[in-house]
């Protein structure tokens, strides 16, 4: 999967910048069904905060709030294994 970029937060409570909600959406549809993520981008800002949450969930984060924050420990879960951090 390709560096997942983001300018804000997405999901419940964040910003939800268009951009930012395709990229997140796409993005957990790209992880797949075993790794937490969906089947199709959700149609709703309410729908793509349970998303993350599964996925937040799935992958056993500390924290699971619905939310992708710009540099955040959900966001780097969408990173291939061996991407260059801090480059997001």
């Amino acid at each position: 999967m390709a560096l997942v970029k983001i300018e804000k937060s997405v999901g419940r409570g964040g910003s939800n910048l268009p951009l930012d909600v395709v990229a997140i959406g796409v993005s957990l549809v790209a992880v797949g069904i075993d790794n937490g993520g969906i089947f199709a981008p959700p149609l709703s800002i309410d729908g793509l905060g349970q998303a993350i949450e599964l996925f937040q969930r799935t992958q056993r984060l500390p924290k699971a709030d619905g939310k992708v924050d710009k540099g955040g420990s959900t966001l780097r879960r969408f990173l291939p294994p061996n991407a260059v951090a801090g480059r997001f």
